[in-house]
């Protein structure tokens, strides 16, 4: 009996974290073999309904602990739905921290995940459909010990 309350209360603790209302959009994708392929783009399309508001965009990265870097360069760019980029920039972000070489996000396992903010407090010029594009930049073409990529964006609660 004492399990099962247990259990209950901590799927429904998933449940309410998992609902937050400020969440527009969120999408994770695999990749094959656990290797990001240097012309392979993250292509994210979501839609934004209120223009007034400002929003977060994150990207979402999962890496095992054979990624060979201890950062990662992404390239990414944000266009509207005429193909007008209304944002792009070339960020580097920490995977591992550089002095001890000690794993850096949540972790499980030898799988570890990472959440970075790309734009913070963004106010879209207009509503409707925007795409995300992202792409690794690093020196290997195929990088290996990349689980996923992935892309949240959020509404900036007021």
């Amino acid at each position: 009996m004492i399990k099962n309350n247990a259990l209950v209360l901590f799927l429904s603790g998933i449940i309410l974290i998992s609902c937050g209302g400020n969440r527009i959009y969120e999408e994770n994708v695999d990749f094959k073999n656990r290797i990001w392929q240097a012309d392979s783009l993250g292509e994210f399309v979501f839609r934004v309904e209120d223009s007034t508001a400002t929003y977060n965009l994150y990207f979402n990265i999962r890496n095992t602990t054979n990624y060979p870097f201890h950062n990662m360069y992404i390239n990414y760019n944000l266009a509207d739905s005429s193909g007008n980029v209304i944002a792009e920039e070339l960020v580097n972000k920490n995977l591992f921290a550089e002095k001890t070489g000690e794993p850096l996000g949540d972790g499980i396992g030898g799988i570890f995940s990472h959440q970075f903010a790309l734009l913070t407090g963004y106010e879209f010029p207009h509503r409707g459909p925007f795409q995300l594009q992202i792409q690794q930049y690093m020196r290997l073409d195929s990088l290996p010990g990349v689980v996923s990529l992935g892309v949240k964006v959020s509404k900036v609660e007021e």
